[in-house]
């Protein structure tokens, strides 16, 4: 009801957040608008106020292919495409609580209960219009066909979601190292399909300006129109700027104010999370664990969401599928309080609210109070490599 009453019904009657940015560009698209001037925000910004909709947006960080998603809409107004999709957005929570159900093994209701622990992440991207019900979607169905020894589809599926949302390339390479081939292979061809298709529709200079002025500085935290200093990016990107490098208007006392030691402390992060992502794989391939592909997949899942360079509470739906993996794949009586503290801080993850957190003025130490859900999943993270390192299931 929470969900339905916070989420869904202001969804069913408003435009807003980044549904316009998503609607407005497939309309572009079928106007045959010169899209070389796409990732201009105040163009865009005229875009979507030519179209009666009274708000600011911007088409970037979104790539190009992400025009495509919204096409079947753009022949009804923004508030009844909007509308549709939160049916879509509907049907699409029910297809995953039941792929849950086909890939875990648990009850429906448990599956249930499990993605409405999402929470504000849920809500949002109902009351948004957000695709992240779609890309997990995209990402249970392709776990669920290598299950039923469809790689093919599999890879194919997480190439056509990397296209619009980068996540699902992580997948691809637990695939990889794994040796299960066509999947990544597939996945790589579905890629650069789509990438041929962006080319030859919005012209070669558009992605050009894409990937160096747009993909690039987002790998950075630097997106257009955003502070680069928000608290409610909550990523090591955005911490390492509060503590080591000066602004004068968003951080005029950092912790230290040494620029050098942004660059050093995410490299020395970036290097930590890689090293014991694969300790964890190494450990799993080398005791032959029975279910290596699937705790591969959910530990790689993990780090790349606790890496991602700016993140928004709809993000963290995607959390649900590695979480769940190893949930479901590790059950050994001897790690339940492992396991309790990673649902425990998915949970955490799923509901806590950053209002009060990017509202406060801090100062000196107090910074290592503002990014909450950065340190819950730092302690995800950390649960999973122990619950790996220390699991004690037999060699196969």
């Amino acid at each position: 009801m929470f969900t339905i009453k916070i989420g869904v019904i202001p969804a069913w009657n408003s435009v807003n957040s980044d549904f316009p940015n998503y609607y407005i560009s497939a309309r572009l698209l079928t106007e045959g608008a010169d899209f070389k001037n796409v990732y201009d925000d105040d163009w865009f910004n005229a875009k979507i106020r030519e179209n009666g909709i009274e708000q600011q947006g911007k088409f970037s960080p979104f790539p190009p292919a992400t025009a495509f998603v919204m096409l079947p809409l753009t022949p009804f107004s923004p508030l009844t495409a909007k509308r549709i999709w939160t049916v879509v957005n509907i049907v699409l929570l029910g297809a995953n609580v039941w792929l849950l159900q086909k890939i875990t093994g648990w009850q429906l209701i448990s599956s249930a209960n499990f993605l409405l622990l999402s929470g504000i992440g849920l809500i949002n991207n109902f009351r948004f219009g957000q695709l992240y019900l779609l890309l997990l979607f995209v990402i249970l169905l392709s776990y669920r066909c290598v299950t039923l020894r469809r790689q093919t589809a599999a890879g194919g599926l997480l190439g056509l979601g990397a296209a619009v949302k980068y996540v699902p390339v992580v997948y691809l390479a637990g695939f990889a190292i794994n040796r299960n081939w066509r999947t990544p292979f597939a996945g790589m061809l579905a890629i650069f399909g789509v990438t041929a298709i962006e080319i030859i529709v919005f012209g070669s200079d558009v992605y050009r300006y894409f990937f160096a002025e747009v993909l690039l500085p987002h790998l950075d935290g630097r997106l257009s129109s955003q502070d680069t200093y928000a608290i409610a990016f909550q990523s090591w990107n955005t911490f390492f700027r509060h503590v080591f490098v000066a602004d004068v208007a968003s951080n005029p006392a950092p912790l230290i104010d040494w620029a050098a030691g942004y660059r050093i402390g995410k490299l020395i992060v970036t290097a930590a999370v890689a090293g014991l992502t694969g300790f964890a794989m190494w450990r799993l391939h080398r005791t032959n664990h029975p279910s290596r592909l699937a705790l591969d997949l959910a530990i790689i899942g993990i780090a790349a969401m606790l890496l991602l360079p700016a993140t928004a509470t709809y993000h963290f739906l995607l959390l649900a599928f590695p979480v769940a993996l190893f949930l479901s794949h590790l059950r050994d009586e001897s790690q339940f309080s492992a396991r309790f503290l990673i649902l425990g801080s998915y949970a955490a993850i799923g509901f806590v609210t950053l209002i009060p957190f990017t509202r406060w003025k801090y100062s000196g130490w107090e910074i290592l109070l503002a990014f909450p859900r950065l340190w819950l999943m730092t302690v995800l993270f950390g649960a999973a490599i122990w619950t790996i390192r220390n699991d004690r299931r037999d060699e196969s």
